[in-house]
């Protein structure tokens, strides 16, 4: 892990964003990588510099549930709503950093 990577680790969620962050910068479709790009305003916003993947089509959301699912043939749904939850809380918590 990288120094940025390790800021990131103190926030509830950081591990997510790094390995997204990595991933988005190899252009690796992920799920961590689909769920930074579905969150990318918001992250924005914090001063995170999100890319986007080339060729992944909008909305996000149907990506990253795509990923999951092709991933868990059961409960993509909860997992799905796992992950936005946790990058939710990576926003909250550095946003008040």
């Amino acid at each position: 892990m990288s120094t940025a990577d390790d800021s990131l680790a103190i926030y509830p969620g950081g591990d997510l964003v790094a390995k997204g962050l990595s991933d988005l910068a190899h252009g690796v479709k992920s799920e961590e990588a689909l769920l930074l790009m579905v969150a990318g305003p918001r992250l924005r916003g914090l001063g995170i510099a999100v890319r986007e993947i080339e060729g992944v089509i909008r909305p996000y959301e149907h990506a990253l549930y795509s990923a999951i699912e092709s991933r868990l043939t059961t409960d993509a749904h909860s997992a799905y709503n796992a992950l936005i939850q946790r990058i939710v809380s990576f926003a909250n918590s550095y946003r008040g950093a």
